[in-house]
């Protein structure tokens, strides 16, 4: 029902609530296909983002002796710096920093 400014006048307070549920069903589910595409995507992001660290450090002189001695002080940075993503990140770092110091990269 509308008043005469046009603005929706509430039969009960069912239609507000209603309304406002109508809202917080989540919509649409996404696909299996849409979840599995979005992992993929965070999990090549994070690699990616430990990769080019693993550049950035080696590049700035830190070399495979220093690595070794701070090894467990990197890795543990890692988690609290990038949360639940960190391993990947952590990997992605070590794979391209140890191919620069082995000479592969």
């Amino acid at each position: 029902m509308l008043n005469d400014k046009g603005e929706f006048l509430w039969n009960s307070y069912y239609q507000i609530i209603m309304l406002l549920l109508m809202y917080l069903d989540g919509g649409e589910p996404l696909s299996v296909s849409a979840i599995v595409t979005m992992a993929l995507a965070i999990g090549g992001a994070s690699y990616s983002t430990g990769y080019v660290l693993g550049e950035r450090v080696y590049y700035a002189g830190y070399t495979n002796a220093d690595y070794q001695k701070n090894k467990w002080l990197i890795r543990a940075a890692f988690a609290p710096a990038f949360g639940g993503l960190g391993a990947i990140v952590l990997l992605g770092f070590e794979n391209r920093f140890y191919d620069l110091v082995s000479g592969k990269g």
